[in-house]
């Protein structure tokens, strides 16, 4: 975002108050347009101008799109510049994320996680070792796959292997779940935290909550992902990681 709404007749921009949005080379809007008094939410291109902001107009070519990140390496720091044009430093950036999709090096991280199971057995939906937990899961988690191995991430901890684990804490009426797992940062693999009141496969969606993340080194992260409930609407809800590749 390059100053929205800025152009040769509105110097000082759009007067929005507040933003919550989706940048995607796939969407129909440009956000320089996104002119408003009002929140501006929803899903929008990327600005893609490439220039001082001081001098960024509607008019101003685009040529800095998202997919100018394609085929380069995603490991690294990534940084967020921030200007705040405005006296009195009235701005406040609240969060914000990537969301990053590879080129099929997944698959290629997991063969070689995999090289030491024999034939027939090294695939991401066998499970070997008996104990009821697919290569896939054991991949994903950190757990030993030459091996049972069962353990669950105990809450809290410095454990850099293990299950998904809940927290759950009742006041007033309301439940908040805190779901707890570790990810892989070295892969593009896709970790989706799901619920379910009924356990029937065909029910369970994607949950919704605030999540934060701790770097444990350059290959795992712990997520930590928040969500409260009324009690008397959802009184027994179930929870899941579902893993995948792209």
């Amino acid at each position: 975002m390059n100053r929205p709404g800025r152009s040769n007749l509105k110097d000082a921009g759009s007067h929005a108050s507040g933003m919550s949005v989706v940048l995607s080379d796939s969407a129909v809007a440009d956000i320089h347009l996104a002119d408003s008094t009002a929140a501006v939410i929803g899903r929008f291109q990327p600005d893609a101008r490439g220039i001082d902001p001081l001098e960024a107009l509607d008019s101003t070519p685009r040529t800095e799109y998202l997919g100018s990140f394609q085929g380069l390496p995603a490991t690294g720091a990534w940084t967020l510049f921030l200007a705040d044009t405005s006296g009195g430093n009235v701005s406040t950036l609240v969060g914000w994320g990537l969301t990053l999709r590879g080129t099929g090096t997944p698959q290629s991280f997991f063969d070689e996680w995999a090289a030491g199971l024999p034939p027939g057995q090294n695939k991401p939906e066998d499970s070997p070792q008996g104990d009821g937990l697919k290569n896939l899961i054991k991949f994903a988690f950190n757990l030993d796959p030459m091996k049972p191995d069962v353990r669950r991430l105990v809450s809290g901890s410095d454990d850099t292997a293990g299950l998904p684990t809940s927290q759950i804490t009742r006041e007033n009426g309301l439940v908040t779940i805190t779901l707890e797992y570790l990810r892989r940062r070295d892969t593009s693999q896709i970790y989706t935290p799901k619920r379910s009141a009924d356990l029937d496969p065909a029910s369970f969606v994607p949950v919704n909550g605030v999540e934060t993340v701790e770097i444990i080194d350059d290959n795992w992260e712990r997520a930590r992902l928040t969500e409260t409930l009324d009690s008397a609407a959802d009184p027994r809800m179930f929870r899941t990681v579902e893993v995948r590749f792209p």
